[in-house]
């Protein structure tokens, strides 16, 4: 998140990370700030090609993304959302490999360390997109706590 952004979380401030990682509010005010923010997603396991095309594991992400950005957001913006993703992602995925989602007000950006897509815009999609990971019911419990913990560390 841009520093600017982080004076929305001024209340937050001091707060331990345990603490954070339990406070929805905490996460309400960065899914809704309009600050630039980027997710890094880090990839552990090499992920062939059928994966990445069919969307079938081991290959979740997208899978999951599509599935949650479904029932808040237009199928064109959601089908615009896969094929950006396919196309920055490749035929495979070595492991190590890092994806960077990055909202930048209503615009979605997505980049590996090698390749840049184009951006994908539509109102509300960043914030539905940083629910997906930041939401009362997260798709990564651990990413979650990992944000609370890299803010309390920022303290």
């Amino acid at each position: 998140m841009e520093s600017s952004g982080l004076s929305s979380l001024k209340k937050f401030s001091g707060t331990p990370a345990s603490a954070l990682a339990k406070e929805q509010p905490f996460f309400d005010a960065i899914t809704s700030s309009r600050p630039a923010k980027t997710l890094l997603l880090r990839f552990h396991r090499s992920v062939g090609a059928p994966a990445v095309v069919e969307r079938q594991p081991p290959f979740m992400c997208s899978q999951a993304l599509r599935d949650a950005l479904k029932p808040k957001m237009d199928a064109k913006v959601v089908s615009k959302f896969e094929s950006l993703l396919s196309d920055v992602l490749g035929g495979s995925v070595p492991q190590g490999s890092q994806l960077f989602l990055t909202c930048k007000g209503d615009a979605l950006h997505v980049s590996t360390t090698e390749s840049t897509g184009p951006h994908v815009s539509a109102k509300g999609l960043c914030p539905a997109l940083i629910g997906v990971y930041l939401g009362k019911s997260p798709i990564s419990q651990p990413i979650k706590a990992g944000v609370a913990a890299g803010f309390a560390k920022l303290q």
